[in-house]
């Protein structure tokens, strides 16, 4: 038997309320930007924000119910703008299961426990000398260097905060334990691993003993696990005690600047050539951009949101001898005036745009998820292709399709689909406008920001894929038109 809760929706202004209380301003929280370079593609929930409000809600339906210490595991991503469910799903006297969802698949689960506090751990070596720095910038930490770290900061979060935040759990607990473990936040997203940190789990008693005469958060790296860029850290603060678990994720991927990819291209393969790159501002489409751009071409990018890696591009490109704009292009936006604005003609098209691919989900098919591959690779795609080819009658254009639709892993219905779906569009493309040239592939894995994952997984190199692709597309003798 099953209890809901309560539902809830985190927005953006959630997260920066408890950026604020608790100081874990990790960019792939609160910066959209910043986080679509993340494995996880979009901003998503404070693990620990979520943990802290199911709690509430918790001690709301069962008022001075105290619980002693809390375990908690998190199986996926919490997303900015997807509702949340919590749901009792076992109750008994010493122990309480909670679990988190979205689309009816769990994505983190919280066991309550209620027979005693835990007493601390033996093997925690923490320097009670350490002073108690302030937190300001979520810092980035190599795996390598985390072994036998050692350190402390001071939690922020005002009574008043926390007791506007959480006024159930500061009234059963006291401000001082909930502001140590709002903190276990800053901990992992700002400390130790920092920057590029994903929360995996936490083992944490509520400990009364521990006063306040030390108001540190002190912690003590107690295991690394470089193979599986994974960290334990003990913990303890006023109120707490325990333990957290998280993964050192990848850095985001960066292509190589504009120069050094001199050699990999003739430098006439696209001379005169006006190409136009949708989604342009990273993966495949900066690297597409570099190297028509050494190639000779007049080259436009796009983007959505990275104006300032958009820019960073142009700058490069240009600053190499070659030619660069940069255009705002959002699919989620109305697109004929959109297109309009696009300028031309154009001779050639790549279209990189995506959203985020991998989310787990509980449902076999989603039908909202599809529409959004759909907007990106059939509605987007075609207002552009046919403007593309309206301004150009003989051009020339790629369509990315992905090894996916042979392989159909799981969770990539949706997927899947689009991606035919794209396919099949682009094939009454070329029947309706036999003068172009379309060239569709099936890429297969690509290391990028999307597909990175903690473990290495085996993926192909951006640049062996392209640059065969990009030869096909501005290779003089198989153009229609007179070059």
């Amino acid at each position: 038997m099953t209890t809901r809760l309560d539902t809830r929706t985190f927005l953006a202004a959630d997260q920066d309320l408890f950026a604020a209380l608790s100081n874990d301003r990790n960019p792939m929280h609160i910066d959209p930007v910043a986080a679509r370079r993340t494995q996880a593609g979009a901003p998503v929930v404070h693990g620990v924000h979520a943990t802290l409000w199911a709690m509430e809600h918790f001690v709301r339906a069962h008022p001075g119910r105290r619980a002693t210490d809390i375990g908690v595991r998190f199986e996926r991503f919490l997303y900015v703008g997807e509702t949340i469910e919590a749901v009792v799903t076992a109750d008994a006297p010493d122990k309480v299961v909670i679990e988190l969802r979205t689309d009816g698949s769990r994505a983190a689960v919280a066991t309550l426990g209620f027979a005693g506090i835990l007493q601390p751990d033996g093997r925690a070596s923490f320097d009670p000398t350490a002073d108690a720095r302030p937190v300001a910038e979520p810092i980035a930490r190599d795996i390598e260097n985390l072994a036998g770290l050692v350190d402390a900061f001071r939690p922020t979060g005002t009574d008043q905060a926390l007791t506007d935040s959480f006024p159930a759990l500061s009234a059963l607990y006291g401000t001082v334990p909930i502001r140590s473990f709002a903190a276990l936040s800053t901990l992992v997203g700002m400390e130790c691993p920092g920057l590029l940190s994903i929360f995996s789990k936490l083992l944490i008693a509520f400990d009364p003993t521990i006063g306040t005469e030390d108001a540190a958060f002190r912690y003590a790296v107690r295991r690394v696990q470089p193979l599986l860029r994974s960290v334990v850290i003990d913990v303890r603060a006023p109120g707490i005690h325990g333990h957290v678990e998280t993964f050192v994720r990848q850095p985001p991927i960066t292509q190589p600047d504009t120069i050094s990819l001199r050699q990999a291209i003739s430098p006439t393969l696209a001379t005169g050539d006006k190409v136009l790159i949708v989604g342009g501002s990273r993966g495949l489409g900066e690297l597409t951009a570099k190297l028509v751009a050494n190639a000779g071409a007049d080259v436009t990018i796009t983007y959505a949101r990275g104006v300032d890696e958009a820019r960073a591009i142009a700058d490069d490109i240009t600053a190499s001898g070659g030619r660069c704009r940069i255009l705002p292009f959002d699919i989620n936006a109305p697109l004929p005036e959109q297109v309009a604005a696009l300028g031309g003609p154009f001779t050639h098209l790549y279209y990189f745009a995506t959203p985020p691919i991998f989310r787990k989900r509980g449902k076999i098919y989603d039908r909202a998820v599809l529409d959004t591959f759909l907007t990106f690779y059939v509605d987007a795609f075609s207002h552009v292709a046919q403007a593309v080819i309206a301004g150009c009658s003989t051009a020339r254009i790629f369509f990315p399709s992905t090894s996916a639709v042979d392989e159909q892993p799981k969770g990539s219905l949706e997927y899947v689909i689009s991606k035919l779906a794209g396919e099949t569009l682009c094939a009454e493309l070329t029947r309706t406008f036999p003068n172009i040239q379309l060239l569709v592939q099936r890429l297969p894995r690509i290391l990028t920001d999307q597909t990175a994952t903690v473990l290495p997984v085996r993926s192909a190199e951006p640049l062996d894929l392209l640059l065969p692709i990009i030869t096909e597309m501005h290779h003089r003798t198989l153009r229609s038109d007179p070059a």
